[in-house]
């Protein structure tokens, strides 16, 4: 019988949603995906403004109702849980650290002491280090991508190391003590959605992952399976929706509830024809307005936030392939949208595609769930007892790739 290393909730935390992911690792066989998916839960985010935790009591009780959940499909209970930081809350800097080898051959001990000087480089007071993300080695003055075995004088590396602020990871761990589970981990969020729906192919290539969640949307860019560029952008899904109470005249809520039973990405010729409901009248009936009036306010947000992504990108690097993450991008047209802000899909241009972890449940087989899922899996992974701790960053499957670069 296989010995199991635990059991962890990824645990994504957002203005609308708190979802939970259950996921259970098992002993490193030398092969990536050692992680089972064992459940998932969701609840209303309570205590929440934007990435603002404000009531941290009903936030914990949203967090217990979503856990609670993930442990009742799964029949059994999480033993630790990893909480994703808003990307609002994260910064990124570069370092370099070096140790001296004296002629003997690299160990996963020097890579790991590498690490950890450039988890100790100067930072603001109130940072938290929660990543740190190596960009390249060079021995005694030449770049080598893996330095394990090789032998020399010097090892040098250039790391880039994410750090949030403390007060939010206080507060995050001060809600799932409350909550009554132990926190295990801290990760960005949208660097945990990569782990689950990006390849190595995929990060070795330039690819820009778009995490479009309700408050904000996250730009990740990758080339040589390093992180080039993060970014984040500060209006997303709930942006689309106070516009549509606006323009439509409606509560939030109804908007929102608008936007998710009749919204599309774009417009069609054909929405000019459609009547859709839209919260009642001053009779009590049911109020309905152009489905191409509404569509058009989506469209105009949306745009906006897609091209303020492909800003960011372009200000970075370049990118040969978008991928669209996030329950932002669940609205039907959504691709068809970034193709024409990206010119994907076209002869020579940029390759667009949804991305969404791999899962036998139906429910999770969507982009809203990316983020929870990268988070069990990173988690899952961390608890793999292996020799290099930093190698306990890896991120389950597609993720194989991340355990070489953290």
């Amino acid at each position: 019988m296989i010995a199991l290393a635990g059991r962890v909730v990824g645990l994504d935390i957002g203005s609308r949603n708190v979802r939970a992911v259950l996921a259970e690792a098992r002993p490193d066989t030398g092969v990536g995906g050692n992680q089972a998916i064992l459940g998932h839960g969701r609840a209303e985010a309570r205590g929440v403004e934007g990435p603002d935790i404000v009531d941290p009591a009903a936030l914990s009780a949203a967090v217990r109702d979503a856990i609670g959940g993930a442990e009742e499909v799964a029949g059994r209970e999480a033993e630790a849980v990893c909480v994703g930081v808003p990307s609002h809350h994260v910064r990124s800097w570069m370092f370099e650290s070096a140790v001296d080898l004296g002629g003997r051959p690299v160990s996963e001990r020097h890579l790991l002491r590498l690490q950890t000087r450039a988890a100790e480089g100067t930072l603001p007071h109130d940072r938290r280090v929660i990543h740190v993300w190596r960009h390249h080695y060079s021995l005694d003055g030449t770049e080598v991508d893996d330095p394990l075995g090789h032998k020399g004088s010097r090892l040098r590396a250039r790391m880039r190391v994410f750090a949030a602020t403390s007060r939010v990871c206080g507060r995050l761990a001060q809600v799932v003590d409350r909550a009554g589970y132990t926190l295990d981990a801290l990760a960005m969020g949208s660097i945990a959605a990569a782990g689950a729906v990006l390849g190595r192919a995929e990060t070795a290539s330039s690819t820009a992952l778009i995490s479009v969640g309700a408050s904000a949307c996250d730009v990740l860019l990758f080339a040589d399976g390093r992180i080039q560029h993060a970014a984040a952008i500060p209006w997303a899904g709930e942006s689309m929706s106070r516009d549509l109470s606006r323009g439509l005249g409606v509560p939030l809520e109804v908007a929102e509830q608008a936007k998710l039973d009749h919204g599309f990405a774009m417009l069609e010729p054909e929405d000019s024809d459609v009547r859709v409901p839209v919260g009642e009248g001053p009779n009590g009936q049911p109020r309905r307005v152009s489905r191409a009036l509404l569509v058009h306010i989506i469209q105009e947000r949306f745009d906006e936030i897609l091209n303020l992504a492909k800003k960011e990108i372009g200000d970075a690097g370049e990118a040969s392939r978008i991928v669209l993450s996030g329950g932002g991008v669940m609205l039907p047209r959504t691709e068809r949208l970034a193709q024409d802000v990206f010119g994907g899909n076209r002869n020579g241009g940029v390759a667009i595609r949804v991305g969404v972890p791999r899962s036998e449940v139906d429910e999770m087989s969507s982009p809203a769930w990316a983020t929870a899922a990268g988070l069990a899996q990173y988690g899952a992974e961390r608890r793999r007892p292996r020799g290099l701790e930093g190698a306990g960053n890896a991120l389950s499957r597609a993720g194989q790739w991340l355990r070489e670069y953290f």
